[in-house]
């Protein structure tokens, strides 16, 4: 697979690229895509190096597996182009999530999901997700009619 990460220099783009060298993904290329301001910028992975590369009609090409984490508006923009351009876009971003035609897809949990993808599969937050993976076999077990659930995430500003 030629595998491209957009969002390549972000915590999460560059925590994907770790675990796709780590776990020694079957992709005959790795491709970092970020913005302009990174092209060109060389990141580790494994033990090569590879180069950051902007998006653009041309760069997306031949790109079989996009996992976007980017952020909602670049995800909004690229997304349906690296799809258009043949590509199966996991899309880490909130703006697929709620989208009818995207299938909401937790890996172990729902997989069966992924099946009816038209390019673009979402997957939800990081504590849904989590929590999925514990709920999901006591659900299955038992059965779940209503959970209510709270979360607390951290928050910062910049001082002034």
């Amino acid at each position: 697979y030629r595998v491209g990460v957009l969002g390549a220099t972000g915590a999460v783009g560059s925590t994907i690229l770790e675990i796709l060298a780590e776990r020694d993904f079957p992709a005959s290329e790795v491709v970092p895509f970020a913005s302009a301001r990174s092209e060109g910028r060389a990141l580790q992975f494994g033990d090569s190096k590879i180069n950051c590369v902007v998006p653009s009609d041309e760069t997306i090409k031949s790109i079989d597996i996009l996992i976007s984490s980017a952020g909602g508006s670049v995800s909004a923009e690229w997304a349906p182009k690296f799809a258009e351009a043949g590509a199966v876009v996991v899309d880490n971003t909130s703006f697929w999530r709620m989208h009818e035609d995207v299938p909401l897809v937790v890996a172990g949990v729902n997989d069966e999901a992924a099946q009816n993808h038209k390019g673009i599969v979402a997957n939800p937050n990081c504590t849904t997700m989590v929590m999925m993976m514990a709920l999901a076999p006591i659900h299955r077990a038992a059965g779940l009619e209503r959970l209510i659930i709270s979360s607390a995430e951290d928050a910062s500003r910049k001082s002034s």
